[in-house]
């Protein structure tokens, strides 16, 4: 079977810093990606970029396992040999000077690296004391931590995300047929956006988010937020593109985002595929059974390494896949829900061992209580997975989200109507975007 992978977007500072997302919230969502997928797949930019991730992933014992054991893995560029490599070619001052002073942008060498350090700033984490002053010499030193501690990278082409990235922001950022054009405050900081976007894109040859956030931090009025969202999604699509097999974790407010998307160009662009669905399933069960999200956040490698290997965990995972394979071929059946209740209920079981194992060490060693609220019997329970899927449903209701004048990703039928209006989190699948874009272009 091959490995199922995710693409850990709460890691990307760019997020992070629309999200306030905190230390505790990030290692559960990550222990909980663990638990459904094989790997998950962080950017090295994420890593240098982000205190927060820095932290978790580098700086802290149960990160730096996690990287070393392989369940989180590094993408880089194919040109890039490491990190370090990498913070040579795309954290260079003197290369990005010009394009900062023909936006007019003005920045020194040492405002220009603590950016780059601290996209996400997050102040209640400790720092190397030496370097709290050096944000370059921060920068060095978490690539060569990186370096030390991945035994691997996982690599991309550029050319592959860049070429979707570019698709989608021409489109997005073209006022008269931007499905985002009824949010616009200002046609001319609109406009500006767009000249600047295109520039950078054309120009610098990669999507240089640093360089565009600042342009929207310091000149643009209203609407920062939506539009840093906008790129971010955009980058993220050229993710799915770029790596075979990766499925993309994001948060509830990039959803609404293909929402909108998905209202535009419909008449004239041509379908090509990508799955969408929900971790709010995976959630959802737990919260039935006793247990919140945020509570996986104590588990440590060793009990997720065991939650893994357990038979339950296997079987859910199987199952879980199943479900979705039949969903996008518009086969689902009754009998797909026979054990589905029954294997929630066994895994939030083996979930919430392990968990009270963790807290039962921390009261003996630190007089931390443990969580009290109890499992639910399996009669009372009502499937996390199986409510998000209509059974026998025949009629599948298609929905496109543009992302290029010759291609776009196909999200199909009621189980992405009802995401949409539950507001959830979801996870896209795109194993065959690539080849999909390919024959729709």
């Amino acid at each position: 079977m091959s490995s199922d992978m995710v693409y850990f977007t709460l890691a990307d500072p760019f997020d992070q810093r629309l999200a306030k997302i905190n230390y505790r919230r990030f290692v559960a969502s990550l222990n909980a990606d663990l638990i459904l997928f094989d790997k998950a797949v962080v950017s090295a930019s994420h890593i240098l970029g982000s205190d927060l991730t820095s932290y978790a992933l580098l700086f802290d014992d149960k990160g730096r396992e996690l990287l070393q054991e392989g369940l989180v893995t590094v993408c880089l560029p194919y040109d890039c040999a490491n990190s370090s490599e990498y913070l040579t070619k795309f954290a260079n001052f003197h290369q990005d000077q010009r394009f900062y002073q023909k936006l007019d942008l003005h920045m020194t060498r040492y405002e220009y690296y603590s950016y780059s350090a601290h996209i996400y700033a997050y102040p209640s984490l400790v720092k190397p004391e030496k370097l709290k002053h050096d944000p370059e010499g921060l920068l060095a030193h978490r690539a060569l931590i990186l370096d030390e501690v991945s035994p691997s990278f996982l690599k991309y082409k550029i050319s592959e995300a860049w070429n979707i990235v570019r698709r989608s922001l021409v489109n997005d950022f073209d006022y008269y047929n931007s499905p985002f054009k009824g949010s616009v405050r200002s046609l001319e900081e609109f406009k500006k956006l767009k000249e600047v976007t295109e520039f950078v894109l054309t120009e610098h040859g990669t999507l240089n988010r640093p360089l565009i956030a600042r342009f929207i931090d310091q000149l643009i009025v209203g609407r920062q937020q939506l539009y840093c969202k906008i790129i971010n999604l955009a980058y993220y699509l050229g993710g799915l593109n770029a790596i075979p097999s990766l499925r993309l974790h994001c948060r509830q407010t990039y959803f609404d985002l293909i929402k909108q998307k998905m209202s535009c160009d419909i008449p004239h662009l041509k379908r090509s595929g990508v799955q969408f669905f929900t971790k709010a399933a995976f959630k959802s069960f737990l919260e039935l059974c006793g247990l919140n999200l945020v509570d996986l956040a104590i588990l440590d490698i060793d009990s997720l390494k065991r939650i893994r290997k357990s038979s339950v965990a296997r079987k859910f995972k199987a199952k879980f896949f199943k479900l979705i394979n039949n969903w996008s071929e518009g086969k689902i059946y009754e009998e797909d829900f026979m054990d589905i209740e029954t294997l929630e209920l066994e895994l939030t079981q083996t979930i919430r061992s392990e968990i009270d194992q963790e807290y039962k060490w921390l009261r003996i060693k630190k007089g931390i209580e443990p969580i009290h609220t109890g499992l639910r019997i399996a009669g009372t329970t009502i499937s996390g997975l199986s409510s998000l899927f209509p059974l026998l449903q025949a009629d599948y209701v298609a929905g496109v989200i543009s992302i290029a004048t010759g291609g776009v990703l196909l999200a199909s039928g009621p189980i992405f109507d009802l995401l949409i209006r539950n507001k959830s989190n979801f996870i896209a699948f795109g194993e065959l975007l690539k080849k999909r874009i390919k024959r729709a272009a």
